[in-house]
């Protein structure tokens, strides 16, 4: 009879040097940190990091902080270093945040440096809150329009041109903005300010795949149209205009991608002067915005609900 082996134990992961209390490095990291706690500078700076980890999202500076304060965009507390000489816009800051009945908590420059990651705060810095995205399905679940319209953005970069999109999206009686997770800009402070308070009405829904999105779309009855300006017909003269509808808004360099740009029905573009290239992204889906709802209003009798 062959008599069985042992077999080995294990003791898990190897501890960090640092961690092992016989080790030079633990050593110097229990010294590190009496000197961090002893210096008043180093403490603050680790509070903010903290801080910083817990935060959802912080805007910097007194401009962006104003805007942002301005805006209905939910706001959990306003952070001002300690001495700050207090101008015009960090009174207007405050004063707002006031009426607002947001916290005015006051910290050191060390602390506000680090949740500022050493960006120019100018001494003021808000905590706000996500912003809360929709979801596709309930969404479409929930439109009551007999023509839907929604605006999709395939890998836009720039938040203001997002916060445009979304104004003239509100203007033009869109039932949402559709934007992928990944590579594309988010609804930030920056986003809120350009779309002048529309976002905290129109749908902003944030998919994992746009174009496994448009393919739902698709499947309900939608038709894609992408903006591009070597498109087959003019925007608002595609055909397309008296179904339910998506509009699909390139990036602001290389335009719609070549996987989305297969998902689309047709192409449509913008009729310009020839000594200017193209038009602004945001601009152009205005402008398709426009003559999507005029295309729209002029087929149906005055007076008639579309």
């Amino acid at each position: 009879m062959v008599p069985k082996r042992r077999s080995l134990r294990g003791k898990g992961p190897t501890p960090k040097s640092e961690d092992r209390t016989w080790h030079r490095a633990y050593r110097e990291k229990v010294q590190r940190e009496k000197r961090m706690a002893a210096n008043p500078y180093l403490a603050a700076k680790r509070r903010g990091e903290e801080r910083r980890k817990g935060a959802e999202e912080i805007i910097i500076g007194r401009n962006a902080c104003l805007e942002a304060l301005r805006t209905p965009m939910a706001v959990k507390r306003l952070f001002v270093a300690r001495g700050i000489q207090k101008d015009e816009r960090v009174e207007q800051i405050c004063a707002l945040a006031a009426k607002k009945g947001i916290p005015v908590e006051e910290r050191d420059r060390g602390e506000i440096e680090s949740m500022a990651r050493n960006k120019a705060h100018q001494g003021v810095l808000l905590e706000a809150k996500s912003y809360e995205y929709k979801d596709l399905q309930e969404v479409l679940e929930a439109c009551s329009s007999p023509l839907p319209l929604f605006v999709a953005a395939d890998n836009l970069t720039d938040p203001q041109n997002l916060g445009a999109i979304i104004r003239s999206a509100a203007a033009f009686g869109a039932d949402g903005v559709i934007i992928p997770h990944r590579r594309n800009a988010g609804v930030n402070a920056a986003c809120w300010k350009a779309s002048a308070g529309a976002c905290a009405f129109v749908n902003v829904i944030r998919v994992e795949n746009l174009n496994l999105a448009l393919e739902k779309l698709k499947a309900r009855g939608y038709a894609v149209v992408g903006l591009d300006g070597e498109g087959e017909k003019e925007v608002g003269k595609t055909g397309f205009e008296l179904d339910p509808l998506v509009i699909v808004a390139g990036c602001e360099g290389k335009g719609i991608s070549r996987l989305t740009r297969s998902k689309c029905d047709i192409e449509a573009k913008i009729a310009i002067e020839e000594r200017m290239e193209s038009l602004n992204v945001s601009v152009a889906t205005a402008i398709a915005l426009f003559a999507t709802a005029e295309a729209r209003r002029s087929s149906f009798p005055q007076g008639q609900s579309i």
